[in-house]
């Protein structure tokens, strides 16, 4: 994988804390080892080191220069549920859910959105006990998530 640009990882954090699947202070690391790391950081990823808030953080994550593959960053994020999932495959609501909103936000297109909007319908039917079973959910989603094997090391 040739190195992402730092305006695909800000959309990485961007659409991460809009998810709820990253924290401000993750967003705020990445931007302060950017400019640790760089003679000449640009002043947008100082604004993003330095922003306060949520709203201010997405502003300035949302103002950062360059060539933004939010599709890849759209990846990132499924492939860090993917992770947490592996980890902790308790939270088939909530991340049915994030996984839906990340590929709505990133343009990841109508087809991932609909396999993750049927696993979310199917658990609603499961949960209400309708039809099929929230262990069948559990492993819909986990076959759903393992295409996602491309991640970002923060």
């Amino acid at each position: 994988m040739p190195n992402p640009t730092n305006a695909t990882i800000a959309a990485y954090y961007l659409y991460g804390l809009e998810a709820g699947i990253v924290t401000l202070q993750q967003a705020k690391d990445w931007a302060s080892s950017v400019v640790e790391s760089v003679d000449s950081s640009s002043t947008d990823i100082i604004d993003v080191a330095l922003s306060s808030g949520l709203p201010e953080i997405n502003e300035k994550l949302n103002a950062v220069t360059g060539e933004r593959d939010i599709q890849l960053a759209g990846k990132w994020l499924l492939n860090a549920l993917n992770k947490e999932f592996s980890s902790n495959p308790l939270n088939v609501e909530r991340i049915t859910k994030q996984a839906m909103q990340v590929t709505l936000s990133t343009a990841l297109g109508d087809d991932e959105y609909y396999v993750f909007d049927s696993i979310d319908d199917s658990l609603s039917l499961a949960q209400s006990g309708t039809y099929g079973s929230v262990e069948g959910c559990r492993s819909e989603l986990e076959n759903a998530l393992s295409a996602y094997q491309e991640g970002f090391n923060a």
